[in-house]
């Protein structure tokens, strides 16, 4: 058993997260499920690189009384315009829309570890860019996504599916730890 992705083929993944926590006294449960389309685009021996799109983003939350059932295949109806003359629902579709089709790159190891993920600054850009926000609200959408999603994170949600087992033949009896962290806001560190 080992990451074995080969050179010139496709995957395809779904990652689900699940969620409860209480923050401040306020329970709050969160469902995310991503699926991508990987393709292994070059191999050196020692890394692979794998060109990734994020095909479907479906999200359901929880908190205070407020529910949100979020799916790029599925777009929520518009809830009308609230006094600054905006739709939130029609914005929240518009941008998580913006995601799917999205693509980076990582680079992994031959024990599965990510070593680099690439292309999620562009992508912060390209997906703020088609909100349509005055140029001062784009920098704040900017800086907040970028918080929710970037590489550390990308690297840590993969590492967890990948980097398991140790880069050698695992005999009955085996035993070997592995270590991964849960960065920003949501892991702590």
């Amino acid at each position: 058993l080992k990451f074995n992705f080969e050179n010139g083929k496709g995957y395809d993944y779904e990652m689900t997260t699940n969620m409860d926590q209480s923050i401040m006294g306020q329970d709050i449960q969160m469902d995310m499920t991503v699926y991508y389309s990987m393709d292994v685009t070059k191999d050196n021996g020692t890394s692979k690189t794998i060109a990734s799109t994020i095909d479907r983003f479906k999200m359901k939350m929880g908190a205070m009384g407020f529910n949100l059932d979020i799916d790029t295949d599925k777009p929520m109806p518009g809830m009308g315009l609230t006094e600054d003359g905006k739709d939130p629902v029609k914005m929240m579709n518009t941008l998580f829309g913006a995601i799917k089709g999205q693509r980076f790159t990582m680079k992994v190891n031959a024990e599965g570890k990510v070593e680099d993920v690439t292309g999620f600054e562009e992508m912060a850009i390209k997906i703020v860019d088609s909100l349509g926000l005055e140029e001062g609200e784009k920098e704040k959408m900017r800086e907040q996504f970028s918080k929710q999603f970037n590489g550390e994170q990308i690297k840590s949600q993969f590492e967890r599916a990948w980097y398991i087992f140790p880069n050698k033949e695992v005999k009955v009896g085996d035993s070997w730890d592995k270590n991964t962290e849960v960065p920003g806001e949501m892991g702590g560190s």
